[in-house]
Parts: structure tokens; C-alpha cells; sequence
């Protein structure tokens, strides 16, 4: 028989969870005795509290059993809410990947159960161990997506929370902009709440940013005022952080007596609180104020300790952080071996955590967001036009009853007619535009890969091809030498061939080099396409001067090789609105393939070949189709799926091709809103098929 549940177990339970929030803590021992006395839904929220509040390896041993209950009662949130206690304690104890393991099946749990409030309990603590393991791509992922939950909740306090932390991890990026947009938002939202606490933490997160951009007056007033707040408050944690901020402002305006006060108290309440991130953020102040004050030994030793715990604990950030510090320590004693380890250090994890990909991926994730924006903008235009659709509906209905009705409402009906005509065309253009967003990322991620390998290959890149230059003309010289100097016929046996072979070898490097650095100026121009400024284009004139540049091209280095050219143009086609240069560029690619085929085939003795390309346009509604076929060599049906490929190519290496033709015919094809696709016969030949629309899509209004 279930029981009723006390009004004692009512009244623990309710001052168990204000215990959670800074109260003063429950007994647990009076809560333990009243375990037997309660049914299983009862018995289930005592165990859980009891392993979420209590300070020790006992919390797993509570969580399990709560696991067990709610195993029992068929309560999968129990379960995910089970599998959560055992995260948190792991993340106590700084085991992120254990944490994140058990924070990862509470997550598929609540999301099978579409358990919101749960879900987005979870997500806030994955952003938390992914920002201190210094994974910032990821934090800001969760991030986001747990403050998209409780938005849908209508949880403010905790929309603030999230608002705040996200302006941590743009700060650790040290991107000052962002971080102060959003801990001003997370400001405003504590104030609207009228929590003095969250208020305290604001103002905390702002001072730090203000006194980094010299605003040293506000960064002080703000410290002041949140430390106030947390002494009325009491809540430890938050005093001995208030204590190391403003310990910080008063480092930086040089009365560092001061300063090292405030971090003395707040390194001994982290140290009594067990949190050993906070605890190497405030050994790491310490010791550059310290450093300041040329007292070495004392600087010395709070780092390295400070970089022991960052170690021990997987801590990235404090691993830069302290390296940094420990290498300016080192260098300021003379000590240039043990600064040059530890500056090596700090490089190594700056790389790691500052990295062009770090960057791409928060870029990809802004512009992921954004794209999110407009699907919700297009599910909400689909929304109106099903409730359109419907309204249309029930008026022909009515017209079926009554004729008088339908003469009335007949120009009302033609209205929505015309209305659901602009909603289609506007779905049509937000999805179009929404394509146009992700490839303008997509290249603009590109862009940046390419812009750093071209970077960092273009210097060794030279110094090859020069050197290889050098060798080969010394190795010529020392030819001549040779067969100048009155050397014994067996001495200059032995030498000559091993200067041909030093000759051949730098021609060969030189050869690779040069080919190695024409492939990083392909990859440039793949990487670089743009949605260039798209104007009125005579297609015709564009296909035919192509055509031109392409075919004089390949008769000026092979004269004897004869192609049939064959130009079929629509005229009704008129001006298409593209980009001039990058289509031009996509056409000469692709008719410099269909030369190599033709080409190709004919150097293989064909009796009776005859090279045909033959270009044909024609207009199909609102799109032009552009058709380029050529009787070369074909397409292995093999290979189909690889063609549009980067870096994919049959060609042999001596021919100088990167692979990248077909790729940049397609990426450009593909920002001009058209299509690109191909029919062959190995052997026989091939037909590419460009479809363009006449008209891009406008942009759409703000």
C-alpha cells in the first residue's frame, strides 16, 4: 500500500533543497532515519538529495540506490536523474571524462523522454567540463543549446546563468566584445530578478574585462560592490571569488600589499572547498604579483603549484596560464633553460586552445545559429500558410451551402489566394537563402584553412625551389670544372657520374617543388571563391570568349591537334544575372577537360577519330541549361561518384593537375543557385549539363 508522505519528510525535503542554494544544510542523519517510514517515490527523492548534498565517496553509494528505486518504479527521469548525481560527483572530484560519460546516457534518457528542464540540466554541465578541459567549440555548443531550453521553460534565473557563463567562454578566447555583450545581458536579467547574487556575479565578470581595457576606476567599483553583496550574502564560494577579482584590480593598479591580501583569503577558502580550478587561477595571480614585486622564490613556488594541480586535474587553460607566468619568472632569474621549457609549454597549449580550427568551429557554430534563426522563421511561415490553407478550405465548404456566401466572401477569397502566392515565394527564398548561408560558411572555413597551409608551406616551398636552382646550377659548373681541369681519366670516371646524378636529383626537386606550389596556389583559388558582385551578363558573348581563350590555348602548344567546334546558342535567353569572372572561369575549366579527353583519345592511334565539342544553350522556364559534349574518352562508371571531388584526378602528375577543376566548377555552380551534372559513355563521350537560374533570388528585407 503506498503511504502518505509525512509533513516532517515534506518539511526536510524543502529545506534539503534550499541547503542546495546557500542555506544552512539540513541534518542529514535525521533525514537517513526517515527512509523506512516513506514509499518508494518518497524513498527515491530522499536518496537523491541525500547523494547530491553529501561531501564524500558515500554520494555514489546513495545515487546507486536512488538508481535502484527508480529502476524499480519504471521513473526513467529517476534514472537519468540518478546517472546525473553520479556526473556531478566525478566533476567534483575534477574526473571531466567519467563526468562526462555519465552526464552523456542521462542526456539520450531525458531527450527519448523530451525532458526539457532535465535535458537542459545536463547540457549546462557538459558546457562547463568542455570550457575547463579548454574545448571553447563545444562549451559554446552546449551552451547555447541548454540556454534555447530554458528560454522554452521561461527560466530566467537560469538564462542568466547561461548568458553569463557564455560570456566566460568568450572571455577565456579573449574576445572582449562578446564577453561583455553577454555578461551585460546576464546583468539586465539579474536585475529584472532582483537576485543580488546573480547581480554580485555580474558585476564581478564585468570588473574583470573593464580593468583588462584599462577602465581600472569602474573594474574597482564593480569588485567592491559584488564583494559587498557575497559577505551579506555568505556564501563562501562566491566571497573567496569576489576576493581573488579584486585582488586582481588591485594588482593591476601596482598596490600589490593589497592585493596579495585578498588572494591569501581567497586561496585558503578554495583550498578548504576542494575547488582546485579556482585554486591554480589564484596561485597563478599570486604569483605575478609576486613576480612584480621581484620576490622570485615565493613567485616560483605558487606557480609551479599552481601548474602541478592544472596538470593533475586536465586543466588546459591553467596549463597556459601558469607556463606563461613560470617562463616570465624563469627568464627574470637568468634561469634561460627553464623559461625557454616552460615558454614552449605556454606555446604549445596556446596553439592548441587559440587554433584557426578552434576559431572555425565557433564560427561554423555562430553561423549554425543563424541558419537555426531562419529555419524557425520558415517552420513559422509553413504554420501560417497550413492556417491559410485552412481558412481557403472552410470557405470552399461554405460555398457548397450557400451561393450568396461565396459572391461575398469571393474577393476576400482571391485576396488570400494572392496571400498564400507571397508566402510560397518567401518559403522559397528563405530556404534558398539558407542554402546561401551555409556555403558562404562552408568557403569562409575554407578560406581560412587554406589562407594558414598556404602560410606555412609557401616559405619551406621556396627555400626548396631555390636551393634545388642553386644545386642545379652549381652541379653545371662543377660539370664544366670538371672537364676543364687536367684530372687522371679514372679519377674523372668516378667523379662525373656522381655530379650527373647530383644534377638530375635538384632538377627533380625543383621539378616537385614547383608542382608542390602550384598545387597550394590551386588550393588558394578553390578556397578563395566568393559570391563575387553578380551583374546583366550577355551569356552568349561569355560562352563564346571562353570557348576562344580555351581552344587558342590548346592550338598554340599542340598545332596539329584539330577540333570540330560546333556553338548552338538559344536567343531567347537574352541577359542572365551572374558573375562574370567566376563563371567565366567554371566554363574554361570545363572546356579545358574536354580538350584533354579529345586530346588523349587521339594520341592513342584511333583510325579515323575526329575531335568534336560541340556547346549548346537553351532556355527552360526561368533557368538557362548550358550542354558541353565532347567525344573523348569518357568517364569510367567507376569514378562517377568521385568527379566533383577535391583533389580527385586521373590525370598522370606530369600533366600539372591538382584535381581541382571540377571542384571549383561546382563550388561556383553552386553559388550562382544552379547545378552541375553529367552523363558519359567510357570511351565514347561526355556531357556536362550547367543549369542557371535567369534571376538570383533578391535578399530578403530586414
Amino acid at each position: 500500500m503506498v503511504r502518505t508522505i509525512p509533513l516532517a519528510v515534506l518539511w526536510w525535503l524543502t529545506a534539503l533543497s534550499l541547503s542546495l542554494y546557500g542555506q544552512p544544510k539540513v541534518n542529514l542523519d535525521s533525514l537517513r532515519q526517515l527512509l523506512p517510514q516513506v514509499d518508494d517515490s518518497t524513498r527515491f527523492e530522499i536518496l537523491i538529495r541525500i547523494s547530491e548534498e553529501i561531501p564524500s565517496d558515500s554520494a555514489l553509494l546513495y545515487a546507486d540506490q536512488a538508481q535502484q528505486v527508480a529502476i524499480k518504479l519504471g521513473y526513467k527521469a529517476g534514472v537519468a536523474r540518478s546517472l546525473r548525481a553520479f556526473g556531478d560527483y566525478h566533476y567534483a572530484q575534477a574526473q571531466f571524462q567519467n563526468a562526462l560519460e555519465y552526464y552523456d546516457k542521462a542526456r539520450l534518457i531525458y531527450e527519448s523522454d523530451q525532458n526539457i528542464s532535465g535535458l537542459a540540466e545536463i547540457l549546462k554541465r557538459m558546457a562547463f567540463i568542455q570550457r575547463a578541459q579548454g574545448r571553447y567549440a563545444e562549451a559554446l555548443d552546449y551552451a547555447f543549446q541548454a540556454h534555447k531550453h530554458y528560454e522554452t521553460l521561461g527560466d530566467k534565473r537560469s538564462i542568466g546563468d547561461m548568458l553569463r557563463f557564455i560570456g566566460y567562454v568568450y572571455n577565456d578566447q579573449e574576445n572582449d566584445k562578446s564577453a561583455l555583450e553577454y555578461f551585460r545581458r546576464a546583468l539586465k536579467v539579474a536585475e529584472d530578478l532582483g537576485d543580488e547574487q546573480n547581480i554580485a556575479v555580474a558585476l564581478r565578470s564585468l570588473s574583470e574585462i573593464l580593468d583588462r581595457q584599462g577602465n581600472n576606476a569602474q573594474a574597482l567599483e564593480y569588485a567592491a560592490r559584488s564583494l559587498a553583496i557575497m559577505q551579506e550574502i555568505g556564501d563562501a564560494w562566491d566571497i573567496a571569488t569576489s576576493n581573488r577579482y579584486l585582488g586582481r584590480v588591485y594588482h593591476n593598479r601596482r598596490d600589490y600589499k593589497t592585493a596579495l591580501e585578498y588572494y591569501q583569503k581567497a586561496l585558503a577558502a578554495f583550498e578548504k572547498l576542494g575547488d582546485k580550478q579556482s585554486e591554480v587561477n589564484t596561485r597563478r595571480y599570486m604569483a605575478e604579483t609576486y613576480l612584480a614585486q621581484k620576490r622570485y622564490e615565493l613567485a616560483a613556488a605558487q606557480a609551479e603549484k599552481g601548474y602541478e594541480i592544472a596538470d593533475e586535474i586536465g586543466m588546459q587553460r591553467g596549463l597556459k596560464e601558469t607556463a606563461r607566468v613560470l617562463a616570465d619568472i624563469y627568464d627574470a632569474q637568468g634561469n634561460a633553460r627553464r623559461a625557454l621549457l616552460f615558454y614552449r609549454k605556454y606555446v604549445e597549449m596556446k596553439d592548441l586552445l587559440l587554433s584557426s580550427e578552434v576559431q572555425s568551429n565557433i564560427a561554423n557554430l555562430q553561423t549554425k545559429i543563424a541558419v537555426e534563426e531562419k529555419a524557425q522563421r520558415i517552420k513559422a511561415l509553413e504554420l501560417e500558410k497550413s492556417r491559410q490553407n485552412l481558412i481557403r478550405n472552410s470557405l470552399l465548404g461554405g460555398s457548397f451551402l450557400l451561393l450568396v456566401i461565396v459572391l461575398l466572401i469571393a474577393s476576400s477569397y482571391r485576396a488570400k489566394q494572392r496571400q498564400n502566392l507571397q508566402l510560397q515565394a518567401t518559403l522559397k527564398q528563405l530556404r534558398e537563402t539558407q542554402a546561401q548561408l551555409i556555403y558562404a560558411e562552408k568557403m569562409a572555413s575554407a578560406g581560412q584553412l587554406a589562407t594558414r597551409m598556404a602560410h606555412e608551406l609557401q616559405n619551406p616551398l621556396n627555400f626548396v625551389s631555390n636551393f634545388a636552382e642553386l644545386s642545379k646550377e652549381r652541379c653545371e659548373s662543377l660539370m664544366q670544372e670538371l672537364d676543364a681541369l687536367n684530372l687522371e681519366p679514372e679519377k674523372k670516371k668516378a667523379l662525373l657520374p656522381a655530379v650527373s646524378d647530383l644534377l638530375r636529383h635538384s632538377e627533380k626537386i625543383l621539378y616537385h617543388g614547383e608542382r608542390a606550389a602550384k598545387i597550394v596556389h590551386s588550393l588558394l583559388e578553390y578556397a578563395n571563391l566568393h559570391a563575387a558582385e553578380k551583374v546583366e551578363t550577355d551569356l552568349e558573348s561569355l560562352i563564346s570568349e571562353a570557348l576562344k581563350a580555351v581552344s587558342g590555348a590548346w592550338q598554340r602548344t599542340n598545332p596539329h591537334f584539330q577540333v570540330k567546334l560546333t556553338l548552338q546558342h538559344d536567343r531567347s535567353i537574352g541577359k542572365v544575372l551572374l558573375s562574370p569572372q567566376e563563371m567565366s572561369r567554371a566554363l574554361s575549366h570545363l572546356f579545358s577537360n574536354s580538350f584533354y579527353a579529345m586530346q588523349e583519345k587521339w594520341q592513342s592511334g584511333l583510325p579515323n577519330y575526329q575531335p568534336e565539342l560541340r556547346v549548346q544553350t537553351h532556355r527552360q522556364n526561368g533557368t538557362v541549361e548550358i550542354r558541353i559534349w565532347d567525344n573523348g574518352t569518357g568517364i569510367a562508371s567507376a569514378i562517377r561518384e568521385k568527379v566533383f571531388l577535391p583533389f580527385f584526378t586521373t590525370k598522370p602528375s606530369v600533366s600539372g593537375s591538382t584535381g581541382l577543376g571540377l571542384a571549383i566548377c561546382y563550388e561556383i555552380i553552386k553559388g550562382h543557385n544552379g547545378e552541375i551534372t553529367f552523363e558519359s559513355s567510357p570511351n565514347e563521350w561526355t556531357e556536362f549539363i550547367v543549369k542557371l537560374p535567369i534571376k538570383q533570388p533578391e535578399p530578403l528585407a530586414q
